[in-house]
């Protein structure tokens, strides 16, 4: 049984609905810069998503790269910023003299939490044109879709 292809309306709908989550991951990717700005700079996105990981457990830099669904010489630019900046340190595997893991320091856990407060304030400032149980509906709507993407993408 043939699906039917959606009314007119409904395409225009969803191209409109694509359009406005491109707007607003434009408006995200500037926060982004704002809360690098805010952190003092240097401290881009994929330092604290790192940052958030490496924070959980000491990890291998190639599962590190997995986790992050980036190529492994990525991670390693990556590792080797958060490293310098004293965020990160590499240590001999225990379990493995061979191989490296990746751990957080205490700056790097301070790191990841003024970047969370100034994100969260810079997107509450943003979101301030909505009412409280409209953000609400927004969160409960955006994990909706987040879910259903990831079931699509795994």
């Amino acid at each position: 049984m043939a699906t039917q292809p959606e009314p007119t309306a409904q395409l225009q709908l969803a191209a409109d609905i694509y359009d406005e989550v491109r707007a607003f991951n434009r408006t995200i990717r500037a926060l982004q810069r704002e809360i690098n700005v805010e952190d003092g700079g240097g401290l881009a996105e994929h330092y604290v998503r790192a940052l958030r990981r490496i924070g959980r457990e000491p990890i291998r830099p190639a599962r590190l790269a997995e986790a992050l669904r980036v190529t492994p010489r990525a991670v390693t630019d990556v590792v080797d910023g958060l490293v310098t900046r004293g965020y990160a340190e590499r240590k001999a595997d225990p379990n493995d003299r061979r191989a490296q893991i990746v751990s957080i320091t205490d700056a790097g856990r301070e790191a990841v939490v003024r970047a969370h407060q100034n994100r969260t304030v810079l997107v509450s400032e943003r979101l301030s044109v909505l009412s409280p149980s409209e953000r609400e509906e927004l969160l409960d709507l955006l994990r909706r879709v987040n879910e259903e993407s990831e079931n699509y993408l795994t």
